[in-house]
């Protein structure tokens, strides 16, 4: 359950951060809206993903579609970067949450 919490807040964070720097950095216009609506999804991606763990698969394509923009639309100076960056950690969240499930309680080692 806390997993589910930090992965929840891992993925609107990064949609925020995409957000803020879509307004922040110098964009085109297509480069601002293609941020913001990735931006968007991927909050409501995280908010979803609370009562259906299932939503966080939403985000490999979003981070399919922001990797694909580095090639599709100009970007200027850091920007190419900060997506890339954005775009791992948006694929990274669900398949970390496949790869390593979470123990049921009775399971976990306790650390002594």
């Amino acid at each position: 359950m806390h997993r589910d919490i930090a992965s929840s807040a891992l993925n609107v964070l990064l949609g925020v951060y995409l957000a803020v720097t879509s307004l922040l950095w110098h964009h085109d216009a297509a480069n601002l809206v293609t941020g913001l609506a990735v931006a968007l999804l991927a909050i409501a991606a995280g908010l979803l993903a609370r009562r259906r763990p299932g939503a966080f698969w939403a985000d490999l394509p979003l981070a399919a579609w922001l990797a694909a923009t580095i090639w599709i639309f100009p970007h200027h100076g850091w920007a190419s970067w900060n997506l890339a960056m954005v775009a791992i950690g948006l694929a990274l969240v669900p398949i970390t949450m496949r790869l390593f499930p979470e123990l049921p309680p009775g399971e976990r080692r306790s650390e002594a």
